[in-house]
């Protein structure tokens, strides 16, 4: 019993989380310094680091320039200097990927699932439905983005429209869709230009984490609109 209670003594403790956390320090440590800030440490002195911080913003300048080569798809490092200072310490993002654009339409798919900011080449907006079983997504596809071709007296085209459901982490994503025809009369062109394309997409699995983003790809052009929406927005409230 007497060396269960030294084992477990609150210095002997402390020490060992200590040392198990330095390596998790050290990543933190690199991590805020190539996105040009800094790790602070935990100190007894909460005011003069917040004050610190203060400082940092009011010595702040926005510097950008334009790489003028191609994209290459390597991580480019950075350094800025200052000519005529030595005596002074400068932190700022130490370096950049400079991605290809996807060459395929399988590579800007997977792009468009993927990535964290969503396509704008077709403008979609949409509603969640929680009403009806299972739950919806209504969904406006804005007309004047696509390229609607006229075919023997009417207004054709072609849309993939993908549901994808992705965790939290971005690690796993579950994809279903469809494809829609549109065979649409004069009449009914000028409508759809005017109101948009209006589409019910039914969530078959409805995520109970993560989001749902539509993929909407124009398939006589290549063009891509993505919408994401919370999970949340899906879940029927009480």
């Amino acid at each position: 019993m007497e060396q269960a209670r030294r084992d477990i003594n609150p210095g002997r403790l402390t020490a060992q989380m200590q040392q198990d956390t330095h390596p998790i320090q050290e990543t933190f440590r690199e991590l805020a310094a190539a996105t040009g800030g800094r790790a602070l440490r935990r100190a007894s002195d909460i005011a003069a680091e917040l004050a610190s911080i203060v400082n940092d913003g009011r010595a702040a300048y926005t510097l950008s320039f334009t790489p003028d080569t191609p994209a290459d798809g390597a991580y480019h490092h950075l350094t800025v200097k200052l000519a005529t200072r030595r005596d002074i310490t400068l932190r700022y993002r130490t370096g950049y990927l400079y991605e290809k654009e996807p060459a395929t339409l399988k590579e800007r798919f997977q792009n468009a699932v993927w990535r964290p900011a969503d396509f704008s080449e077709i403008a979609l907006s949409a509603t969640p439905s929680t009403s009806s079983s299972p739950a919806a997504v209504k969904l406006n596809v804005a007309a004047t983005d696509l390229a609607l071709a006229q075919q023997a007296g009417f207004w054709m085209d072609k849309l993939d429209i993908f549901l994808v459901q992705r965790d939290d982490a971005l690690f796993h994503a579950k994809i279903d869709g469809q494809t829609l025809g549109l065979r649409l009369k004069s009449s009914s062109y000028e409508k759809v230009l005017r109101d948009g394309i209006n589409i019910d997409e039914p969530v078959k699995n409805l995520p109970g984490s993560g989001a749902l983003r539509i993929v909407v790809i124009d398939e006589n052009t290549g063009r891509i609109g993505t919408l994401t929406l919370p999970a949340s927005s899906l879940v029927k409230k009480p």
